[in-house]
């Protein structure tokens, strides 16, 4: 059976594992490395350095050099310039090779594989190769032979040579992987400042939703109550149908407003729950709307096109134009004043649905508090949708509000331009 795609392997997992280990605990690496050398080749060059009557030198130059293994990596170049000295020292004092020089090998690994500087890493290289130059020199010079001084030197330089490529080889690596790491957590960074701004635009959209709803709705409620309360206090008799009709209202308002209510409350109290996130509103319930609005009192005149004249006509866009319509009616019912009526007109243009509301009552400023957010979340929603929203007051009298949303994809950042608050 193959083995499943994107699943990491055993092996794998356990060499990420043990990399990243060793990584973490570069000190404890190197120690262990150092006492292996010291232990395999530390009894040789004793050994060396006994045939040689060097016993104790070849001793000692095997400890400080296996020593310096294991701070190689946090001090790469001070241990580098010390391992050289000592070399010198060694070609000085000795008069062959120990078997345990091959920690200035791994010196030099060091040195190319963690230095970031080049001119360094290159300095490590010449010194190795002026090393196997003297060392050539130094170590075989008691046969007086050309070819064996040359044939050690040589072999010296590209076990130095070969070391030092292998070394900027990882470097190299390690730089990439620097670099990936850094573009993961920019990536990452972009990432979480993406979640930021969706869910600030969530919440945006949502507080948007509850004003327009619970502000629509109270609104009727109110008109309606007080017409009620009033009836009941001063009409001569006690009309059932009317009553009747009040209450219908009322609950019905309520009904759907804690509808709406309960489906946006549902989606953030469990964003896992399969709720239908698509908008509920649109231009086919415009009819719902005017209706509990002529019933709260105000009379209002649409002119709205037929059905198949609004085809094209986007669900988001159809959202937005009924907000518009609902949130300019809550002001009617609330600023304009005893008697005024509305006028509710939508057009289709080529490129763009036109949106106005109209009233014929007192003007901006009337009976408002200052504090409401009706005319900012429609100038966020129309902008939203890539479109303009014009507010204030009719010359003639009364209150206006015109949007106009693109069919199209918005494509240029909201108007900055300022409203009339009403």
């Amino acid at each position: 059976m193959p083995p499943r795609v994107g699943l990491p392997t055993l092996d794998r997992v356990l060499t990420d594992r043990l990399y990243a280990w060793t990584r973490a605990h570069t000190l404890v690496v190197d120690a262990v490395i150092a006492v292996g050398i010291l232990v395999t080749f530390g009894l040789m060059s004793t050994a060396v350095g006994a045939n040689v009557e060097h016993a104790d030198t070849a001793a000692a130059f095997t400890l400080l050099e296996t020593a310096l293994l294991v701070v190689r990596r946090r001090w790469p170049v001070p241990v580098m310039w010390t391992m050289f000295v000592l070399s010198l020292a060694q070609l000085a004092l000795l008069p062959t090779l120990l078997p345990a020089n091959i920690a200035q090998l791994y010196v030099i690994y060091t040195v190319a594989a963690h230095v970031p500087r080049f001119r360094t890493r290159l300095t490590a290289l010449y010194l190795g190769l002026l090393g196997s130059a003297l060392g050539g020199l130094r170590f075989t010079a008691t046969t007086y032979s050309y070819v064996g001084i040359l044939f050690t030197a040589f072999a010296m330089a590209v076990s130095v040579t070969l070391v030092w490529v292998v070394g900027n080889l990882v470097r190299g690596r390690e730089s990439v992987m620097e670099q990936l790491a850094e573009s993961n957590r920019v990536l990452q960074r972009d990432r979480e400042q993406r979640d930021v701004i969706a869910t600030q635009q969530e919440r945006a959209r949502i507080a948007r939703e509850m004003h327009d709803i619970v502000a629509h709705s109270l609104s009727v409620v109110v008109v309606q109550a007080d017409a009620g309360a009033y009836t009941a206090e001063h009409a001569a008799g006690w009309v059932r149908d009317d009553a009747v009709r009040t209450l219908g209202t009322i609950g019905d308002t309520a009904r759907a407003a804690l509808a709406e209510t309960r489906r946006l409350v549902g989606v953030l109290r469990d964003r896992d729950a399969p709720v239908d996130l698509a908008p509920l509103a649109g231009l086919d319930d415009l009819d719902g709307l005017l209706e509990r609005t002529r019933s709260s009192g105000v009379p209002v005149t649409a002119q709205v096109p037929r059905r198949e004249e609004l085809a094209g006509v986007g669900r988001d866009v159809e959202l937005a134009a009924y907000r518009v319509v609902q949130e300019s009616l809550t002001n009617v019912l609330k600023h304009a004043g005893p008697g005024a009526s509305a006028l509710v007109r939508l057009e289709r243009l080529p490129d763009a649905l036109r949106v106005q509301v109209s009233d014929d009552g007192l003007g901006a400023g009337a009976g408002d508090d200052g504090e409401g957010n009706g005319l900012v979340g429609m100038r966020e929603r129309v902008t939203a949708s890539g479109g303009t929203l014009l507010a204030g007051p009719r010359p003639g009298g009364g209150y206006a509000v015109t949007a106009s949303l693109p069919l199209a994809a918005p494509r240029t950042a909201p108007d900055p331009r300022p409203l009339v608050s009403r």
